[in-house]
């Protein structure tokens, strides 16, 4: 089933319009897009992330503790979002060296100013590949919560289903619903998202579980 949401987001309000201002101004200054060494980096809407994390957040109530990873992370904007805006542990993988450093510093450039409870992690390799996870002390199986922006993901659904832990969830952001099932996994929710009542034209979100 196919939600439209407009509750409001669980976050704070004020450290929220902080990032999208500091990512309103990166973006201005260097472009929304970008070559990469994999092909072209376009950055979610932190309105539309935000709504849709709020969402997931409300209605399948992590514990603090879940760790989170976005898998295809670009400039660090939603692996800030989740550590500063919700207080949650968060990684990402980011296989552009370039994309990677400019995460590095905005990560840096915020903490200075608004230092999350629990300091992100941002890797630089591919997210399929277990070896940069255990090279940073970590297994595929610790993610909680696994986020991919429609990036090689049947692959990444794939390797949830296979190696993520119990219960595991994959959420699949995207410009329109895939319809996609994978097998392994079910799809527990699809949520069109909008940052307000009167726009109802934004990306979706498809929240899937390891069964």
């Amino acid at each position: 089933m196919i939600l439209n949401t407009h509750m409001p987001m669980d976050l704070d309000e004020q450290l929220f319009h902080f990032l999208a201002d500091y990512f309103r101004e990166e973006d201005q200054r260097r472009g929304v897009y970008a070559v990469t060494a994999v092909g072209e980096f376009v950055p979610s809407s932190l309105a539309h992330v935000g709504q849709g994390m709020g969402n997931f957040l409300r209605r399948y109530a992590p514990h603090r503790r879940w760790l989170f990873l976005d898998a295809g992370s670009g400039d660090g904007r939603l692996v800030v979002l989740l550590a500063l805006v919700f207080g949650l542990r968060t990684v990402g993988v980011e296989y552009d060296e370039e994309l990677h450093r400019r995460s590095l510093q905005n990560i840096r450039r915020i903490s200075r100013v608004h230092p999350p409870p629990h300091a992100p992690q941002i890797l630089c390799g591919d997210f399929l590949d277990d070896a940069l996870y255990a090279k940073h002390g970590l297994r595929f199986a610790d993610f909680h919560v696994v986020f991919n922006y429609a990036n090689n993901h049947t692959l990444l659904a794939e390797k949830v289903a296979r190696d993520g832990g119990e219960g595991a969830y994959f959420l699949l952001y995207s410009p329109r619903p895939t319809g996609e099932s994978f097998s392994g996994l079910r799809c527990v929710d699809t949520w069109e998202l909008s940052p307000t009542a009167s726009v109802c034209r934004g990306p979706y979100l498809q929240v899937y579980r390891k069964i």
